[in-house]
């Protein structure tokens, strides 16, 4: 490969919008074998050094490529335009060997809300980042938005959503420290529910995560479930002193902060069953958490990843997330089925070695093409809530995670996102990668593995919380 575009592409970012943005690429590119990886980040970050040391180590994987701004010039929007403009400049392939890390808050690189057209509520996103979609100021054309689902990401995106730099720091720590912890083929799952209607597909996850060789754990409230939701926090934390979990995958139909009283409200509890024993929060300090990896976090939970979400700076903070994965928009879990089975997908795909970049693209572009053949598809709500859900799909640190780093040498569907396989290895799956997905012999896939009670309990919730509305 040619890398001379590059370079003048990343220059062309000084001149798309923002006069006095400087791109800086990082070192000598690397093989043209390998994929890519960038990083945009304002140069008063970029001096960190645990940012530095991320960069360094990103290059032993990957053809790494620094994009530097200066998060003064300009707005949020026009940096954030540039930025688009840049990307859109650079030769690439697709999501299977293209991620992209975004630094800085949304005050800083803009996430929305974007009005996009025939969806109701506007929505918060960073989606408009994998793809080359038209946007005309904050409304993107129902065309745009849908032709780009339906077809093939140029890339994963991935973002650390903070400006302070105690907090970006302390990401970076954490993104290396999980890195280092994740390199045998298995790990250890912790998986939480809010009741029976989330503990039984959790109790899928569970099953076939053992099935792959994984430890794998259920607490909550609802059948199913190992043991109660009371010990979550210490069986996340690891207060014994033995490895954190790889993977902390929670399912809730709602999510609230604390009360007044400091009592646990909707699914907080997954996250701090014990508010006496919080630790300070990142506006207080940020110095390093307790020693130990810590874990990617898959939330499927309404809302549960806006940016401004303090439990997000917190579990950052504290080093329990290493990367959460969730929603910033108020989703239903709607169409069911092909939402029960997204539910399902993205923690077995970083099971089997995928990054959690390409797994997010991959439970995106399944849910988006099984929901469109779903029965219920003609409904209006029903197709909003694909949209929705489809759109608000965010992921907070780096893409290019792994849950496990060694499944790919028995999985060839990985080695072109997992390793420094070239882009042959990557052509060999590209028509298939985001296809959508096959039932396993024994249909854990389908909807009777999580039974009709599940069903008729969700579908309560829907129509309660559709009520209210």
């Amino acid at each position: 490969m040619n890398h001379t575009p590059y370079a003048l592409a990343l220059a062309a970012l000084a001149a798309a919008g923002c006069a006095s943005t400087q791109p800086h690429v990082h070192g000598n590119p690397p093989p043209a074998t390998k994929a890519h990886w960038t990083i945009a980040v304002p140069s008063s970050l970029r001096a960190l050094p645990e940012v530095d040391a991320l960069i360094r180590a990103r290059g032993d994987r990957f053809a790494v490529q620094v994009v530097e701004f200066d998060a003064a010039a300009g707005t949020a929007q026009s940096r954030l335009e540039s930025l688009r403009a840049s990307l859109a400049k650079l030769p690439h392939g697709t999501a299977m060997d293209e991620h992209l890390l975004v630094v800085g808050s949304p005050s800083t690189i803009a996430m929305g809300p974007w009005n996009f057209e025939g969806v109701k509520a506007p929505i918060s996103t960073d989606w408009l980042l994998t793809n080359e979609a038209a946007v005309d100021g904050r409304s993107v054309a129902r065309s745009q938005w849908q032709s780009a689902l339906a077809g093939m990401p140029a890339r994963t995106v991935g973002r650390i959503p903070f400006d302070d730099a105690r907090l970006v720091a302390a990401a970076a720590r954490a993104t290396l420290a999980h890195d280092a912890s994740s390199a045998a083929p298995t790990g250890t799952a912790l998986l939480g529910a809010s009741g029976t209607a989330y503990a039984w597909p959790m109790a899928t996850v569970r099953r076939e995560l053992q099935k792959r060789g994984w430890s794998a754990s259920l607490r909550g409230r609802g059948g199913s479930c190992d043991g109660s939701a009371d010990g979550f926090q210490g069986a996340w934390t690891k207060d014994g002193g033995t490895a954190r979990p790889s993977m902390v995958i929670a399912a809730g139909s709602q999510y609230e902060p604390l009360d007044g009283l400091g009592g646990p409200r909707g699914i907080r509890w997954i996250l701090r069953t014990d508010p006496a024993s919080q630790a300070p929060s990142p506006q207080a300090n940020a110095a390093p958490g307790a020693a130990g990896a810590s874990s990617i976090v898959i939330a499927y939970v309404p809302q549960f990843a806006r940016a401004d979400n303090p439990d997000i700076a917190d579990l950052f903070a504290w080093q329990q997330a290493s990367a959460v994965a969730g929603f910033t928009a108020d989703v239903a879990v709607s169409p069911m089925g092909p939402a029960l089975a997204a539910m399902q997908d993205l923690p077995l795909q970083l099971a089997d070695g995928r990054s959690l970049g390409l797994a997010v693209e991959t439970s995106r572009a399944h849910f988006w093409h099984a929901a469109e053949g779903d029965l219920f598809a003609w409904m209006p709500a029903s197709r909003e809530d694909r949209a929705v859900a489809a759109l608000s799909a965010v992921i907070y640190g780096d893409p290019a995670l792994q849950a496990a780093g060694g499944a790919q040498l028995k999985n060839a569907r990985n080695k072109g996102v997992d390793s420094d396989a070239g882009h042959d290895a990557v052509a060999v799956d590209s028509d298939d990668a985001l296809a959508a997905p096959e039932s396993t012999e024994d249909g854990s896939v389908s909807l009777f593995t999580v039974g009709i009670g599940a069903a008729v309990a969700i579908l309560a919730a829907i129509v309660s919380r559709r009520s209210k509305q």
